[in-house]
């Protein structure tokens, strides 16, 4: 274990992330011994009081929501801004993703009601989260059938928005999961976190996002006009995976206003786990 030290409270385990947020760790709180995760803003970012005030209350909104784990406090080290965010088993889905993990469809039904439900409580509340992918998927095991719960709600404020002809990386959002409507410079959409989530599932089934590029400004471009190839097509052995990609592509429409809410969704996806059932079993 790490011996470093934050705020004379936080003693680090491990680097999980290192982005234009800044760096994401592993870290146990030395005053509840609960493990959580460690954001250090990036000490390039201009990020007010009010601004971090916000990503609190967002977070506060969805206490109830058991499929998310809460940011809920910040503070500063040597002149650099900290939030502390609960961590839950710990294991993101990004790394069983990079490590190739094998899935199968219990798996991706249960990751894709996971995020159905806590995108229907963050809709109810009019919170969005707008940096939903793989890196803010937590599994609270090491398996992907483990328990899946969401974190970094409210994060999107630390950082700008995409502007079309920027030529910077500083904004919120991966290219690879970002939905089409802020890939083209528009204002994100009461169903662009449901867009994300449904990239989330398709990657994961098919071990890869469907756009993917060294140039996130190509990522990006094909993110708002390109549609993913089918999953029956790219994983045809899977089973159930006809009805999988039936749900997926609707949540996957270019057009917001063409998406099922996240209630919807997450009814869709939980008739489909009971329908495939007796097959999976």
């Amino acid at each position: 274990m790490s011996d470093t030290r934050i705020a004379d409270r936080f003693v680090v385990q491990a680097t999980v992330e290192t982005s234009k947020l800044g760096l994401v760790q592993r870290a146990v709180d030395e005053r509840s011994s609960d493990t959580c995760f460690l954001l250090l803003v990036d000490e390039a970012l201009s990020v007010d009081d009010a601004t971090l005030n916000q990503v609190i209350a967002d977070n506060a909104l969805l206490d109830q929501a058991n499929d998310v784990l809460l940011t809920t406090e910040w503070g500063r080290h040597d002149g650099r801004i900290w939030l502390r965010a609960e961590a839950g088993g710990g294991t993101l889905l990004s790394e069983l993703l990079a490590a190739r993990a094998r899935t199968d469809m219990p798996a991706l039904l249960n990751l894709g009601t996971a995020l159905g439900r806590a995108l229907e409580r963050a809709t109810a509340v009019g919170v969005q989260h707008l940096d939903l992918g793989p890196h803010r998927v937590v599994l609270d095991g090491d398996d992907l059938n483990a328990p899946a719960r969401v974190v970094g709600f409210g994060w999107w404020r630390l950082l700008p928005a995409y502007a079309t002809g920027a030529t910077a990386e500083g904004f919120y959002g991966q290219p690879e999961f970002m939905a089409a409507e802020i890939c083209k410079g528009d204002e994100p959409t009461a169903t662009s976190d449901l867009y994300s989530a449904a990239l989330v599932i398709w990657a994961l089934a098919a071990g890869k996002p469907p756009f993917r590029s060294s140039q996130p400004l190509m990522t990006l471009k094909r993110q708002a006009i390109e549609k993913p190839l089918r999953l029956d097509l790219v994983k045809p052995a899977l089973k159930g995976v006809k009805d999988l990609q039936a749900a997926i592509a609707v949540a996957l429409d270019k057009n917001p206003a063409k998406r099922p809410g996240a209630g919807q969704w997450l009814t869709t996806l939980t008739e489909l786990a009971s329908k495939l059932a007796p097959e999976l079993a």
